[in-house]
Order: C-alpha cells, then sequence, then structure tokens
C-alpha cells in the first residue's frame, strides 16, 4: 500500500487561468512514471496537467492555452470555486460535432413525442418530451446508435481492402483509446470517433486492422498502415490533441 502512494502521482499546486470569459481550474501533479506530459479529466476531479521528473511548472499555462480549443469542445462548463468540470445541458443553438461537420442543436419540449434524438441534414432535434434535463445523455446515446451503424461497414470495407479478418468488432467509450486490436484478433472501436473527421476515423480502423498483419510498432507496421492511408501522419498528430487518444496510436 506505502508502495502504491510513492509511485501515483502527488499534487504540485492548485490553479486557475483566464481562457477567453472562463476561468479555468485545474491540478497539476508530478509523476516519476510519467514519460510525456498528460492531460486527464475526470468528473470527480476535474482537470489534471499530469508532469514528468524535469517538466517545469511554469510551461503549464501555455500548455493548457494550446489545448484551449479542445476544453471549449469537450468541457463546455466548470463549477465555480470547486475546481470539478460540470458538462450543461444542451441548449437550441449549441453545435456538437458529427464526422468533421458542426450539426445545430434543437432541444424540443412538451411535444408529446417520446423522448429521441433525430438529425436532419445538419440539424440535430433533441426531443426530451417533459424531461427537463439529460440533453447529454440523450446525445451520447444517439452518438452510441450511429457508431454501431456507421463503424462496422467501414471495418468490413477496409478488410476487404487489406486482405485481414478479424474476430469480434466492439464499440466501445474507452477514456484512453480510440482503439485497439486484441491477440485473439478482436477489435475495439471507441463510439467517440463520430466526432472526428471521417478521413481521420478511417486512420484508427486501418491502424487497428493493420495488427491483425504486425502485431507491433515497428516499421513493418508503419509500412502496411501508409499502404491504405498515406496521410496517416497527419491523422495522428491530429489525434494527439485529444486526451483520449494519447494510448497505442
Amino acid at each position: 500500500m506505502t508502495q502504491n502512494k510513492a509511485i501515483s502521482p502527488y499534487v504540485v499546486k492548485k490553479a486557475s487561468l483566464a481562457i477567453g470569459d472562463r476561468q479555468v481550474h485545474f491540478t497539476i501533479k508530478r509523476s516519476v512514471r510519467a514519460r510525456n506530459v498528460r492531460i486527464e479529466i475526470r468528473p470527480e476531479t476535474g482537470l489534471s496537467v499530469i508532469l514528468p521528473r524535469g517538466y517545469s511548472v511554469e510551461k503549464v499555462e501555455e500548455l493548457i492555452r494550446s489545448k484551449s480549443r479542445w476544453i471549449a469542445l469537450h468541457l463546455e462548463d466548470i463549477s465555480p470555486g470547486s475546481g470539478q468540470w460540470l458538462t450543461r445541458e444542451l441548449q437550441t443553438g449549441d453545435t456538437v460535432p458529427f464526422l468533421g461537420e458542426s450539426l445545430k442543436v434543437v432541444v424540443l419540449h412538451h411535444t408529446g413525442e417520446p423522448v429521441n434524438v433525430q438529425q436532419d441534414n445538419r440539424c440535430l432535434y433533441i426531443n426530451m418530451g417533459k424531461s427537463i434535463d439529460g440533453t447529454r445523455e440523450q446525445l451520447n446515446g444517439w452518438y452510441k446508435k450511429q457508431a454501431h451503424k456507421i463503424l462496422p461497414p467501414m471495418v468490413n470495407k477496409f478488410c476487404a481492402r487489406m486482405n485481414v479478418t478479424y474476430n469480434r468488432l466492439y464499440i466501445l467509450g474507452q477514456n484512453t483509446r480510440w482503439g485497439s486490436c486484441s491477440h485473439k484478433k478482436n477489435i475495439s472501436l471507441n463510439w467517440k470517433l463520430l466526432k472526428m473527421p471521417q478521413r481521420v476515423i478511417e486512420y484508427v480502423i486501418i491502424h487497428e486492422l493493420a495488427h491483425l498483419k504486425e502485431m507491433n510498432h515497428t516499421p513493418r507496421f508503419w509500412e502496411v498502415v501508409a499502404m491504405y492511408c498515406q496521410d496517416w501522419r497527419e491523422c495522428r498528430a491530429f489525434l494527439k490533441k485529444f486526451p483520449e487518444g494519447k494510448v497505442s496510436l
């Protein structure tokens, strides 16, 4: 028990930073096991920046500013004084990402219709019935449903092109991975990929299917990826901006 505490990240300081009209609260931690700086956002602890040994605390503000676009996109509101992030309920006029585009949200109440989410061109109608809150839950449910419709055909398309076969395909909501491939040839993809441009989604799929040929990240593996995704470096760099993609890709 004592050993685990010794190697766990420890708090260096808590601070806040003004970005636009918002005050961003965050915790700076240091970890002797960390090799690179990473940003973590958890409902129970809020925004944390984990620093490896030797990384200057003075650089954290610049790092947070460089990620302000991601923060504004995924963490839309913050609880004043608590330092914990909250995702506020969606309102008519908000926009949400979907396959590289922005969908305008229209929230409907007391229509007599059951709770549901429907897309019409570039508008997303969230019918809440008599409910006042729960729009975020409905939105995530819609993303998951769309992921189960959209991702399997994309995977099968690239399986045919790459001449590979997998065992099972799982659509999950991992916090640290966009995708993975197991030694049992099971492919897992994150439903949050639907917030990304389609070319980036294709890169993740190609990346995982390439592991069916090369279960590693050797030069040979990247040669396989490059055969089917010439701009894989750009796609990989794009995903590196988001904390969910810090593992594997």
